[in-house]
């Protein structure tokens, strides 16, 4: 199978999930087939191999009336600011230039903090990839540099389906200046661009194949000793089909993509991708202090202390899960003066009062002012969290009373507050939650034409697409 690549990049850390404008793809209802000019909708999918096996449900194909177009809408390069091409900035680039002396860029993707990603040709190999080309500015070089040496470090150890292929980095020159460009594999939508706004009500058996593969991509790193830092929908990407990576290289469309993805059925197969290792942070061994997670998936310690561990990321998760079966941010927040204190205290009034205990020994300075002179943050009486969630999962029927709660018990484990006592991938894969329903008659629904789900602009995207479309 041909390499593809599809680069994720740093967004701003704090607020990305709350201001979609930035990086958005997506747009209305989806067009059907004929307007695609897709005359045959893809009727197979490809699964690259990993060192931890294949899944029982891998599938051999998917079939084609399965498949179904979701419309994304391109980024453009005229969003870019100005300023981001000043001295130390990222590369001014036209589709059709050539860069590097060896990629022929093909189409803008999207751009964040430190870089600028496009879909290229490489011309030694005739492969489709993505390029991330950060800032010339030496301390972003230095960014991509780290983020390689992570995903070499993880390619050494082995692979794994649901993390995405890293196909190197390599230096080019524009204009005198120097930018490093990271090569990644070529990924479809993700996740946040299909739950925000997609009309589809999810079969219980997709949320729970994408919370398995997600929890699977996590078990891999943590074994590999890696904190991930950044787990968010934004960098949880779909596999795709080669026939959708040949479209999107060779459209001229420049408004929208089209994706078929198997995503409507209770034996539906698809590829979820975990991305964007930028500001990873592996133990043991001493990492300058990364930025901090988006603050909607950020776990309290995070906010409260110096320390790094692995629950850090399973907070996130927890978070990543809420949001796939309830198509809501479980704590949205909002980037200005005291946001840390005033997060804290949403975070107190759905699960609880916050103990200053568990913090203690790496609490910072400056947030001993948050707790009361009980040491607790919003002491008081307890909201009912086991209720909040099972309302939250049947609000719009995407579970049933059962399904729900148990979802709430099994998703309270993500969240608590003492670090110590969150739940692992490892055995966060062994909950009941996770049996898959043998029901397949649960009923499709739609606001639009059936088979015709929609993708809204959604939160930041870091990615584009990607090569295979396959199942767990």
């Amino acid at each position: 199978m041909s390499k593809r690549n599809l680069g994720t990049m740093e967004t701003d850390s704090q607020n990305m999930e709350e201001h979609p404008e930035k990086l958005s793809r997506s747009d209305a209802p989806a067009a059907s087939p004929a307007s695609t000019g897709v005359d045959q909708l893809p009727t197979t999918s490809h699964q690259s191999t990993s060192d931890q096996g294949t899944s029982d449900d891998t599938p051999t194909a998917v079939p084609s009336l399965q498949v179904q177009p979701y419309k994304i809408r391109c980024a453009k390069l005229s969003s870019v600011p100005e300023n981001a091409y000043e001295e130390n900035g990222v590369p001014r680039i036209a589709v059709g230039q050539e860069v590097g002396g060896q990629f022929d860029t093909l189409k803008f993707l999207g751009f964040g903090t430190y870089a600028t990603i496009w879909l290229v040709k490489n011309k030694v190999d005739g492969n489709y990839e993505a390029l991330k080309i950060t800032k010339s500015d030496p301390n972003y070089q230095q960014k991509a540099k780290r983020e390689s040496q992570f995903m070499n470090y993880m390619i050494q150890m082995g692979t794994h389906e649901n993390i995405v292929d890293y196909l190197g980095i390599t230096e080019i020159t524009e204009n005198g200046a120097i930018h490093q460009a990271l090569r990644f594999e070529v990924l479809g939508p993700n996740l946040n661009e299909v739950l925000n706004q997609c009309e589809l009500k999810f079969h219980p058996n997709v949320l729970k194949n994408m919370i398995k593969q997600l929890l699977k991509a996590v078990e891999y790193v943590h074994l590999k000793g890696i904190i991930h830092m950044d787990i968010k929908p934004a960098n949880i990407m779909f596999a795709i089909c080669e026939e959708d990576v040949q479209s999107v290289a060779t459209s001229l469309d420049d408004s929208h993509n089209i994706y078929h993805l198997d995503l409507a059925h209770a034996n539906s197969k698809f590829t979820l991708k975990l991305g964007d290792f930028g500001i990873a942070f592996k133990t043991g061994v001493h990492n300058d202090r990364p930025a901090p997670p988006t603050c909607t998936y950020r776990a309290p310690e995070s906010i409260l202390t110096t320390g790094l561990n692995f629950p850090i990321d399973m907070w996130s998760v927890g978070c990543v899960i809420y949001k796939i079966v309830t198509r809501r941010s479980l704590i949205s927040c909002a980037k200005q003066d005291g946001h840390y204190y005033d997060h804290l205290v949403k975070m107190a009034e759905i699960l609880g009062s916050i103990p200053k205990a568990p913090f203690n020994n790496l609490i910072r300075p400056d947030c001993t002012e948050y707790f009361e002179a009980d040491d607790y943050i919003l002491h008081g009486e307890n909201p009912d969290t086991h209720k909040i969630f099972v309302d939250a999962a049947t609000r719009h029927h995407y579970l049933n009373a059962t399904d729900a709660e148990m979802f709430s018990k099994f998703v309270v484990k993500f969240f608590k507050l003492d670090p110590k006592q969150r739940v692992t991938a490892n055995k966060a894969l062994e909950n009941d939650f996770l049996l898959t329903n043998e029901d397949k008659s649960v009923e499709i629904e739609t606001a639009g034409r059936p088979g015709m789900p929609s993708v809204d602009p959604s939160d930041a995207s870091t990615s584009q697409p990607c090569s295979s479309a396959s199942g767990n």
